[in-house]
This record gives structure tokens, sequence and C-alpha cells, in this order.
């Protein structure tokens, strides 16, 4: 199970913190996105390994898949309408077009 977490590249941001302590925040806020599907996994009895990677978030995602050998890729859609994914991109989308590993996704 992957969390990808978009790197801040902001140059106000990295004025006010250091790298380290972004990547700390970025951790964090993985590490909470995963907690629920971790416990449900936990509470059905289903092995898993959790990470929380940074960087480009489909590249990052493809990248990884790629790294560990994985057979398919599953993942969940934003729910973003049409208009929304035409205008800020959709990741779903670009890890399709990353990647010959199959691609299932979940409303």
């Amino acid at each position: 199970m992957l969390n990808v977490q978009d790197t801040c590249e902001s140059p106000r941001v990295h004025a006010y913190y250091s790298r380290k302590k972004l990547l700390a925040f970025e951790e964090a806020a993985g590490d909470k996105a995963l907690l629920a599907a971790q416990h449900l996994l936990a509470e059905a009895g289903v092995n898993y390994v959790s990470r929380v990677e940074t960087g480009p978030i489909a590249q990052t995602i493809t990248s990884y898949a790629e790294a560990q050998g994985c057979d398919a890729i599953v993942m969940g859609t934003s729910g973003h309408g049409a208009i929304t994914s035409l205008i800020v991109g959709n990741v779903s989308i670009k890890v399709i077009h990353l990647t010959d590993i199959p691609v299932t996704l979940v409303k």
C-alpha cells in the first residue's frame, strides 16, 4: 500500500521551512492518509506493507511499482469531475500512460 505526497517546491515555503522539516510534514501527512486503510486491513487479517514516498505523484507510483516488481496497480480515483480533472490533471490517467503494469481504478 503506497501513499505519495507531492513535494513542495515553492520558494516561499522553503524560505521558512527546511527541507528536512517539509519532508517530515509530508511523511506525517502520508501516514495519516494510510491510517484508515491500515485499520481495515488489520481488522480483516490481511497482511500488508505500507509505504510513504514523496515526489511527483504519478511518476513515483509507477517507479515504485516497477522497482517492487508489482503485477498490478490498484488505485482509487479522486472523485473530481471531468472539468476539474482536465484543469488539474488526473493522476490515474498519468499512471496508466506511464506504465505497462495493469492498472485497476476503484471509484
